[in-house]
């Protein structure tokens, strides 16, 4: 698939180039990368959210009864009967997207009576034990958002896009702007609902320490390319992609004291991309052909493939 930012008739940005992802039943999946490198765009494009001036081409295709593409259905469709109930989206800075001039529990029941189809008693009910269950009290139903602490929102946040009990959860740094300790809490959240769902969780974020702790499959992006992916133990024991190296190596360890090494240089401009592999210009291995020659996308063992000139036959 791929998706393109337009931001004039002359100027558009490949933000997603030629990805292709499989997401597996009951599995949680990590999609990592600097800021910048088409996470984001790509959920975007998964849950089939594409608003102006982003445009995508490609085939996003859902496993239902007869199979459906995401891209070729309206919108329309996709609110009454995909997003929610099948496909469930936590946006980045999520703490700041509910309605400030709704109550907490209007956003619950607003939810339950659209897509359950019962009455407003009935749906406040449902709310007040749907809260508790997910570790909070009844009587945050009655506030509003600004009456509560970020990490409540937050909190809100992930047990709004949990309600109606989807397939597929898609969240873009859920814990962004919290403690370590609310981090923990919201990943827990996340992560035991997705079992007893037996969901497909896919969890975007830069943060390899939380890749390491609750993913069992990693895809790296890098200037909107996916150039490693790989069950998350393996990635982490040893990263084929020079890109993936260097994040894995930028991690702090216990019991070792020694100053960790950056990356040198930045990600490239995307509206116009060096030749060739688009990491070249930071890459420690480069090669003649990596400065002409996009390398394709190689297996290299079960569930694992790298996007390098390094594993290619040439």
């Amino acid at each position: 698939m791929f998706g393109e930012y337009v931001i004039s008739p002359q100027v558009s940005i490949k933000a997603v180039n030629n990805v292709s992802i499989e997401l597996k039943k009951n599995e949680v999946i990590g999609i990592a990368g600097e800021s910048g490198c088409g996470k984001s765009t790509l959920i975007k494009i998964l849950y089939g959210f594409l608003q102006p001036p982003l445009t995508a081409s490609g085939k996003v295709l859902l496993n239902t009864k007869g199979g459906l593409d995401l891209l070729s259905v309206s919108e329309d469709y996709k609110r009454e009967n995909i997003w929610w109930k099948i496909m469930s989206y936590i946006p980045q800075n999520s703490m700041n997207v509910l309605n400030p001039f709704m109550k907490i529990g209007d956003h619950f029941v607003e939810l339950l009576r659209k897509h359950l189809k019962i009455e407003k008693d009935e749906a406040y009910r449902v709310a007040e034990e749907y809260v508790m269950s997910m570790g909070m009290r009844k009587d945050v139903l009655k506030a509003f958002p600004h009456q509560l602490s970020g990490g409540m929102r937050q909190r809100v946040v992930v047990s709004l896009a949990l309600l109606l009990k989807p397939s597929i959860i898609f969240a873009d740094e859920p814990t962004t702007a919290v403690d370590v300790v609310l981090q923990k809490v919201l990943l827990q959240l996340l992560t035991d609902k997705q079992k007893e769902l037996g969901a497909t969780l896919v969890v975007v974020t830069h943060d390899m320490g939380v890749h390491a702790m609750i993913t069992q499959k990693v895809a790296v992006m890098y200037a909107g390319r996916v150039v490693e992916e790989a069950p998350t133990e393996p990635l982490f024991e040893d990263p084929k992609h020079p890109y993936t190296q260097a994040l894995i190596n930028s991690l702090p360890r216990l019991g070792d004291d020694r100053p960790r090494i950056g990356l040198s240089g930045s990600p490239p401009d995307l509206r116009n991309p060096p030749p060739g592999c688009e990491f070249h210009p930071r890459c420690p291995y480069a090669m003649d052909i990596c400065r002409r020659e996009k390398p394709l996308r190689v297996k290299i063992d079960k569930d694992r493939y790298v996007v390098c000139w390094l594993y290619a036959k040439r």
